[in-house]
């Protein structure tokens, strides 16, 4: 392939491990990426790769991460950013990856989200199965499982059954280690500068991330103090100016609460939780 002619405003399908040796040393600008994570999803081949749950296996994993991040590496360009999705599982071995490859670890922003699901072994029912018990069916589950993607069969149909041995009936309730996952790391990477940040930006045309550029909202924040209430030598004798709009943080939050909260919840009730939301996320 060509650079830049067959690169640009494309979607490339292939390794990237390939086709990165066509990009130039020193070429892009920003890397954002969403690698597979090493957790063996759903048994899918594209994450299951080197996968197991031996330490022998995570380390599998993190040197082949490692070898992706020296290549990314060498084509961005000095002083410039990479942000990097990883597993809630699996993300420490991605740091150390993306650190050993010669990045530099910034900051790791959290990602908040409200459309997971869990995904846990019911233990009652491995009990009643290991028994070799037929659980009675008392009903169909209100919610089947299913998406409109090709991870499950949409509207599968989901049976509620009720334990069927004493063992059962004891770890009722009980599940394997699979909490409802909510929030997901993105790693927030820095090529080193050649020199200064001022001088890395005259030599390279990149340098650091436009914070202006990435305020939130155009109202005008009033000059404070900085302290605090508990421990008022923290900071104290700081003082923040006033300025527009708020800078952006290591957070970010889907809120779906416009869709979610069309009923059951008055104007002004909506009103406050935004405020509160915009105010403090």
């Amino acid at each position: 392939m060509k650079w830049p002619d067959d690169f640009i405003n494309k979607v490339i399908c292939g390794d990237c491990l390939e086709v990165m040796k066509d990009i130039p040393d020193n070429s892009i600008d920003t890397i954002i990426t969403d690698p597979p994570y090493g957790i063996g999803f759903m048994g899918k081949e594209w994450d299951n790769f080197k996968y197991d749950r031996s330490i022998n296996g995570l380390l599998g994993f993190q040197n082949w991460m490692t070898e992706i991040a020296k290549e990314m590496l060498r084509i961005n360009r000095p002083g410039g950013t990479m942000l990097i999705f990883g597993g809630t599982r699996t993300w420490h071995r991605l740091t150390c990856a993306v650190e050993d490859a010669g990045w530099i670890i910034k900051d790791t922003i959290m990602w908040l989200y409200g459309s997971g699901f869990p995904k846990a072994t019911d233990i009652s029912k491995q009990i009643d199965k290991i028994k070799g018990v037929e659980r009675e069916i008392v009903g169909k589950h209100p919610n089947p499982a299913g998406s409109k993607g090709n991870t499950f069969t949409l509207n599968q149909e989901c049976y509620l059954t009720k334990p069927a041995t004493p063992e059962a009936q004891l770890w009722d309730g009980w599940k394997s280690h699979g909490l409802k996952p909510s929030w997901e790391p993105i790693l927030l990477c820095m090529k080193p500068n050649e020199g200064s940040y001022a001088e890395n930006a005259l030599e390279w045309g990149v340098a650091g991330l436009n914070i202006d550029g990435g305020r939130i909202g155009n109202e005008t924040i009033p000059a404070q103090k900085r302290g605090n209430a508990v421990n008022t030598n923290f900071m104290s004798g700081g003082f923040t100016p006033e300025h527009t709009g708020r800078f952006p943080a290591n957070l970010v939050i889907s809120c779906h609460c416009d869709y979610q909260l069309k009923s059951g919840i008055t104007k002004e009730q909506k009103k406050k939780l935004m405020d509160w939301l915009y105010e403090n996320t």
